[in-house]
């Protein structure tokens, strides 16, 4: 009995190992999988619709700059822009929401070159011997017009020679092609100078003698000065670039750079290469010739 079951686990085991030695043979020797090439299509399409570029906002910034300059003249003093300049043709003060006489409340005009000088002819000796010339109020505001001078004119452009004898107007002009760009900076430069150059003028007019007030006064030239200043506004140089005849009229320009210093707060956008800012300006002073009585006869010494 005992034999038997000994038969039955070893028949049990040859079975066994017969069965997994059939499959092994089946897996290994089965045939392996072909691969089939299969071909690939390609469809080239022609796109219709045009490329696009991509505008970074570098290139935009750039665009507007060189707007902002093209419009630069139709600039106000208050950083507004108008699409169209326009000048007032009704000279009456009637608009179409206001009729009738407004005299009152009409301001003189201002041109390039004011006439601000007392409007008082010169006599020759034999009408105007003995009379009395009338007083000139000694009214000068801020901008050397009687009044009301404020900013109305020009843009770098002030006036002078309302309280000063032998002036009949003057003006100064800043040169630079950047000065609507920048014209908060120019405005103070206009304001600091300003006062100081017409107390200059003043000076000048006092102390020159008349032939060398008739010699200015035959042949109008400006002063066109350079100024150089730091990052700081310090005034670092001025040179004279065209004379107006006299060294002693120039030197006015001169001192009233040096005693506006420091012009404050220059834009970086001013600073050149040389680290310095340069202003360009041109100062006109328009004198009225000297009469000088001799005898029955007058002449311009």
């Amino acid at each position: 009995m005992g034999e038997s079951r000994f038969d039955k686990a070893f028949q049990a085991l040859i079975i066994s190992l017969l069965i997994h030695i059939a499959v092994s043979l089946i897996i290994y020797l089965a045939p392996e999988p072909k691969i089939v090439d299969e071909p690939i299509t390609v469809e080239l399409i022609d796109a219709k619709s045009a490329s696009q570029t991509i505008v970074d906002e570098t290139e935009k910034n750039e665009d507007l700059l060189e707007k902002l300059k093209t419009q630069s003249q139709l600039l106000s003093k208050y950083n507004k822009r108008v699409e169209k300049e326009q000048i007032a043709q009704n000279k009456t003060g009637e608009t179409q929401n206001r009729r009738g006489n407004s005299n009152q409340n009409q301001q003189p005009s201002l041109s390039k070159n004011l006439n601000l000088a007392p409007q008082v002819k010169h006599k020759p000796s034999n009408e105007g011997v003995g009379e009395k010339q009338p007083k000139v109020n000694p009214l000068l505001n801020s901008g050397g017009v009687r009044g009301s001078m404020n900013n109305s004119v020009a843009l770098g452009e002030s006036t002078s020679g309302q309280d000063i004898p032998g002036v009949q107007s003057g003006s100064f002009t800043a040169l630079n092609t950047d000065q609507f760009t920048y014209y908060s900076f120019f405005e103070r430069v206009n304001n600091a100078i300003r006062y100081r150059w017409i107390t200059g003028v003043r000076n000048f007019v006092r102390d020159a003698s008349p032939k060398t007030i008739n010699q200015l006064a035959k042949i109008p030239t400006p002063t066109v000065v350079r100024i150089l200043l730091d990052k700081d506004g310090m005034v670092v140089r001025v040179d004279i670039i065209g004379s107006s005849g006299s060294k002693t009229l120039d030197q006015t320009v001169i001192d009233a750079f040096y005693q506006a210093s420091p012009l404050n707060h220059p834009p970086d956008g001013m600073v050149q290469e040389d680290r310095m800012v340069h202003l360009n300006y041109s100062f006109k002073v328009l004198f009225r010739p000297v009469y000088v009585a001799d005898g029955d006869n007058t002449k311009t010494q």
